[in-house]
Parts: C-alpha cells; sequence; structure tokens
C-alpha cells in the first residue's frame, strides 16, 4: 500500500509539474509597435476682426498741415504656427513675409515687425528679426523655428505690428497720390532652412 500511495502522489506531482510546464509556456507575448512622428509646417493669420487691415491716414484740420500717418498702426493679428522638423537634416524653418500683389503707394512704406511667442505653447519657438519694410522680395520675419506649436487664435504665437508711414526719403510727401490708393496682398511662409 506504500509503493501505491508513493505511486499516486509521485503522479500527480508530476501532473502539477507539467501544468506549471504548460502554463509557464503561454505566458508572453512580443508585440511590435511602429511610432511614425509626421512632419508637420501649418502657418496662419489670427486676428479678432479677420485678417484684413484698413489704413487710412488723417487728412489736416488746418491750411499748412501735413496728413498724419502716426496713427497708422495695427496690432491686431497674431501668426500662429504648428512645426515638426528633422533636427538632423534641416533643424529649424523661417517665417518669410513678402507682397505678392498689389503696390504700396509712392512715398509711403508699410513695415511689419513680430513680437516674441506670448508663452502658449511648446517647442524650439522662432525669433522675430525686427522691422521689416514689406516688398515683392521674400524677408525673414522669424527664424530658428524648431518643432514648436504656439497655440491657436488671438494672444497665442506672435503678435504682428503693422505701421503705415511716409517714406523716409526727402521728397517722399510730393510723390503721394490720390489716384494711388490701394490694396496689396502680403503672403507669409513657414519655409525649410
Amino acid at each position: 500500500m506504500k509503493i501505491r500511495n508513493f505511486q499516486i502522489i509521485m503522479i500527480a506531482l508530476l501532473i502539477g509539474l507539467r501544468m506549471l510546464e504548460v502554463s509557464a509556456q503561454n505566458n508572453t507575448a512580443v508585440q511590435n509597435v511602429m511610432i511614425e512622428i509626421p512632419e508637420v509646417a501649418l502657418l496662419d493669420l489670427e486676428g479678432g476682426h479677420g485678417s484684413d487691415i484698413h489704413f487710412a491716414p488723417q487728412r489736416p484740420t488746418e491750411a499748412g498741415m501735413a496728413v498724419d500717418f502716426s496713427n497708422q498702426t495695427n496690432n491686431e493679428l497674431w501668426i500662429n504656427y504648428s512645426s515638426i522638423t528633422n533636427r538632423s537634416t534641416e533643424p529649424t524653418r523661417d517665417i518669410k513675409v513678402q507682397i505678392t500683389s498689389g503696390r504700396i503707394p509712392s512715398g509711403m512704406m508699410l513695415q511689419v515687425s513680430a513680437g516674441s511667442d506670448a508663452g502658449r505653447g511648446d517647442g524650439t519657438m522662432g525669433t522675430p528679426v525686427g522691422t521689416i519694410t514689406l516688398d515683392r522680395s521674400a524677408q525673414s520675419l522669424i527664424t530658428g523655428v524648431g518643432s514648436a506649436y504656439t497655440g491657436n487664435g488671438t494672444g497665442r504665437g506672435h503678435q504682428l505690428k503693422y505701421q503705415l508711414s511716409l517714406n523716409e526719403e526727402e521728397g517722399s510727401y510730393a510723390q503721394l497720390d490720390l489716384d494711388e490708393s490701394a490694396s496689396v496682398s502680403i503672403m507669409y511662409t513657414l519655409t525649410d532652412q
């Protein structure tokens, strides 16, 4: 009887070990996970009243006075962007600005500058370069944009300041012509370096 009990215990022990071995073989799995980061280069202008700007210098109220350009500024627009760059080949981007249609009336100049980022996003934000006098050539307004986002809407990104003024060259006032009232289109582009 002792042998029989010993055999039963041994058989039960072997069955138990076999069950542990079987369950140990099936408790892990391997899975590959692919992570793809997309390239992103998006830019837009945000303002409380759309993105159109209207300038109308004050006419003089007294003979002998000049047209007053001193209040011809607008700082209602914000430039927002989202960017993911390739750090090894194109680590940063620039925001360029240029006139694409129309022209500034003779004797006048239109300038734009960008403020520092408002701090509502994250990443490597661009650096404003200063005030630019707009013309048909693409000029860098903000440089060094890396992988970053500014947030969307007014109060986010970089605040733009436009100023219309009399050209600083002597004789510019003589070039002013009523028939040259104009509309210009200004294009902003987020470009790779």
